[in-house]
């Protein structure tokens, strides 16, 4: 199994929903292999196969090869996931650019009971993807909290893009999220990175506001300073 972008979710993820991304995102680690893929599909061999077996009691981040919540993956796959996904008694990550979108499965009640939603605010800027903007992003994930605030929420700001500092705290703010994922570029895309001095503010004004998850590969940015 290929390595995971983080070490709190179970080693084993759950992917019946396999293409290239609709939101086209700049740095995005599955580009590589887009040569390769096509339009998304729904797995149906991998839908099948399920999480049998799975004895790792880490949430399962489902969908971590596509964000199975863009606009152009169909409703009916969705829900198929979600159901396979119910009939295990597991903790589920689901993380998305489009966290508008989780409401409308929030309301219905499809959701599996254990879950955490996700969404990455790697920057305060828009432009770097065909996904909403960061800010858009906050304001879906700030309707979550308002309306299911028993749903668990994280944030992801990887890889980390030179920000404002003002602005990045206003939403994480807003998302009030339970922990907050950094991490930086590492495999040279060469995106406009924050100074170490700015990083480490960021870092001491989350950890106001929620728990701080550093990653390992933050450590270039921290000694380039």
């Amino acid at each position: 199994m290929a390595k995971n972008m983080y070490d709190w979710v179970a080693d084993r993820r759950f992917n019946p929903i396999k293409g290239i991304c609709s939101h086209d995102c700049t740095y995005c680690y599955m580009r590589s292999y887009w040569p390769k893929m096509s339009e998304p599909r729904l797995d149906t061999v991998s839908l099948r196969r399920g999480l049998k077996g799975l004895k790792d009691k880490r949430p399962v981040f489902v969908g971590s090869g596509i964000d199975m919540w863009a606009e152009d993956i169909p409703g009916e796959w969705i829900v198929k996931v979600l159901e396979r996904c119910k009939q295990y008694g597991l903790t589920y990550l689901f993380q998305s650019k489009n966290p508008e979108r989780f409401i409308n499965y929030l309301e219905e009640d499809l959701f599996p009971e254990k879950i955490i939603l996700g969404t990455t605010i790697e920057t305060d800027r828009s432009g770097i993807s065909k996904a909403p903007s960061p800010y858009e992003r906050s304001q879906s994930m700030n309707k979550i909290k308002e309306l299911y605030p028993e749903i668990r929420r994280m944030v992801t700001i990887e890889p980390i893009i030179d920000f404002d500092h003002k602005r990045m705290i206003q939403m994480m703010e807003w998302i009030q999220p339970e922990f907050v994922n950094i991490g930086a570029d590492s495999k040279g895309h060469g995106l406009a990175e924050p100074s170490a001095e700015k990083l480490e503010q960021l870092i001491k004004d989350l950890e106001k506001i929620t728990e701080v998850r550093i990653k390992s590969n933050l450590g270039r940015l921290r000694r380039e300073g």
